[in-house]
């Protein structure tokens, strides 16, 4: 996927996220760099496709309270966002154990479209916890793919 730039606004109807979050969040709040071009206040942002996806897992987790501190942490592992790429199979999920704590899991899928070996590479997350947060990556790619 080439270079592209997306503006706020187009970021915000693809990503379907406010764009005063999108502004606040590459803005004031300082959780992700606009990608393909930002000079500062006043300039025109632009951002690139992984920065797509970055927003838009923000946005879920804002909106189940999670404080920016914990997003920072997660939206500074860049690789993961990667739109054309996942770690080791089409299903990816971000599983959040402690207050920084990130870790991305990820897995093959059977022919009848169910993750192979995910659950066991989870339950060391799972087990003893009850602070955890799971987002479904692969699905907000998928999203923002269709978007596109």
């Amino acid at each position: 996927m080439e270079r592209r730039g997306f503006s706020v606004k187009e970021a915000a109807r693809i990503t379907r996220v406010p764009a005063t979050s999108v502004n606040f969040w590459s803005g004031r709040a300082k959780v992700l760099q606009p990608e393909i071009a930002h000079r500062g206040k006043g300039s025109r942002k632009l951002f690139s496709a992984r920065n797509l996806v970055q927003i838009r897992v923000t946005y879920l987790l804002t909106q189940r309270w999670m404080p920016l501190t914990t997003v920072r942490a997660l939206i500074k592992r860049g690789h993961w966002f990667d739109l054309q790429q996942s770690a080791w199979g089409p299903v990816e999920i971000l599983v959040c154990r402690q207050t920084r704590e990130w870790h991305l899991r990820s897995s093959g899928v059977t022919p009848a479209g169910r993750p192979t070996r995910l659950l066991d590479a989870l339950w060391d997350d799972l087990a003893d916890r009850e602070d955890i947060i799971v987002v479904n990556l692969a699905r907000v790619k998928r999203m923002i793919r269709e978007a596109l």
